[in-house]
């Protein structure tokens, strides 16, 4: 082999690392800025918690919790995950939790008639809804007495603007479905529309399971 080749044969050689080293970077970014995690059902009716999902092609790469047979036994926040990579001929579902945004606090203080206790009715149960603000943020409370637990649970993301109001209702750890007394996991999204007076709201929710 001629010494133009040898050299050849290098640059080839140093390219396609160079270019597998910068696919694996974009990889690992583009994983680990992801700000959302999901429960996995696979195609065999098993069910895991995952973080930093990345899809590429018929690939599944992840960090994954442990496998359960049961939808409400999901890995803990505080547990560990490792890294998995799957076909997707193996997933039989994907549910995104994006919690980075179920985690803000609120919007900005809204007018007092907005606020204060209103009797709600969801799916025939029938509980209380508590709106409370200071100087800064909107936050509020719902209850359902004869639904599990009976037990009072904080809403996420509570905006109030322009006579209208939105917010979450969910439960997406092991710890919270449990103090509920719920089932299986799952994110409800309010949206209402005030009453000129404000003490009235007639809306709807969309329900993801």
């Amino acid at each position: 082999m001629t010494e133009e080749k040898k050299k050849q044969i290098k640059i080839c050689s140093g390219l396609t690392s160079l270019l597998l080293i910068a696919i694996i970077s974009i990889i690992s970014v583009m994983m680990f800025s992801a700000d959302y995690s999901a429960i996995i059902r696979t195609s065999e009716k098993k069910y895991f918690r995952a973080r930093n999902l990345f899809i590429c092609g018929n690939v599944m790469i992840s960090m994954k919790g442990a496998e359960t047979s049961n939808n409400m036994r999901f890995t803990s926040e505080e547990d560990d995950y490792s890294l998995s990579i799957l076909s997707m001929s193996e997933i039989g579902l994907i549910h995104i939790i994006p919690e980075a945004a179920e985690d803000i606090d609120g919007d900005l203080a809204a007018p007092s008639k907005y606020l204060g206790r209103y009797s709600v009715e969801v799916q025939g149960h029938i509980g209380t809804l508590y709106l409370k603000a200071t100087r800064k943020r909107v936050y509020g409370t719902i209850r359902f007495p004869k639904w599990g637990t009976g037990a009072y649970q904080r809403l996420k993301a509570v905006k109030i603007k322009n006579g209208s109001i939105s917010f979450i209702r969910s439960a997406n750890s092991v710890e919270e479905t449990r103090r509920l007394g719920a089932n299986r996991y799952f994110t409800q999204r309010f949206y209402g529309k005030y009453s000129s007076s404000g003490r009235t709201i007639k809306g709807r929710f969309t329900n993801a399971r």
